[in-house]
């Protein structure tokens, strides 16, 4: 088997957009919130109510980011059912009175937590590395993300095609969660291959390297190193890639 690392350079083009009449602010508010208070809620916006001396730039596209903003606090909560409508009225001067109508719905609870197909981890360091309270709300984002860094941990000892996957299950307003982990073969790097270099000779890359042949593939050292080579300022972008071939 071998693994083909590539660099590839990309050039991005950034166009500016049109200029449009600038809206504003005139006030927010928060309508069948009973769990957190217009403070608290305010706090997770990004447009705001005007001040002495500052006025909050509004269109809709910035309404609809904050509700969408608000749902998600909700459902990092637990409130998986929560439904917001963000309205805005026009009124003079170019100002717009903002309105949040929520329905928080129930919060649910994580009731359980279940870990199979691990071998090279324990359970015990599983549950240390998801840090996933028992007995507490619900949380599926933060629990999407703890297993995206369990899957780091993962490819840091060479398991490249790691597939980790969460089941839920509720009953009534409680959650149960198992996760299924299908760590797949160790890999390990047998050849290095650089591409589109013009200018800069292949053995200035070699050396900012922190990985060789015949190591135990680490998303770690590979991260790392192509950090160094874009840090050299030579290249607008680098890529590394790990290519099966047999």
């Amino acid at each position: 088997m071998k693994y083909f690392i590539t660099l590839v350079l990309f050039i991005l083009l950034i166009s500016n957009l049109d200029a449009e009449e600038i809206q504003y602010v005139s006030d927010i508010a928060f309508k069948g919130n009973s769990t957190f208070s217009d403070d608290e809620l305010s706090s997770i916006i990004l447009l705001k109510s005007p001040k002495l001396f500052f006025r909050s730039e509004f269109n809709p596209k910035r309404l609809n980011r904050d509700k969408i903003n608000l749902e998600s606090f909700y459902k990092s909560n637990g409130f998986l059912e929560v439904h917001i409508l963000g309205q805005y009225v026009s009124i003079p001067e170019k100002y717009n009175q903002i309105n949040f109508f929520i329905n928080e719905g129930q919060q649910y609870q994580l009731k359980n937590l279940d870990i199979a197909g691990n071998k090279i981890l324990s359970e015990e360091q599983i549950r240390k590395h998801l840090n996933v309270p028992i007995n507490k709300y619900y949380n599926p984002g933060y629990i999407r993300k703890q297993l995206k860094s369990l899957k780091r941990e993962y490819l840091k000892q060479g398991k490249i095609n790691i597939a980790i996957m969460d089941e839920v299950s509720i009953d009534m307003y409680n959650v149960k969660v198992r996760i299924n982990i299908a760590e797949g073969n160790t890999f390990y790097i047998r050849e290095i291959y650089i591409i589109g270099l013009e200018f800069v000779k292949e053995k200035y890359i070699l050396r900012e390297l922190l990985f060789h042949k015949q190591e135990i593939y680490n998303i770690k050292n590979i991260d790392k190193s192509r950090s160094h080579i874009f840090d050299s300022g030579l290249f607008s972008s680098v890529e590394i890639t790990p290519k099966l071939i047999e």
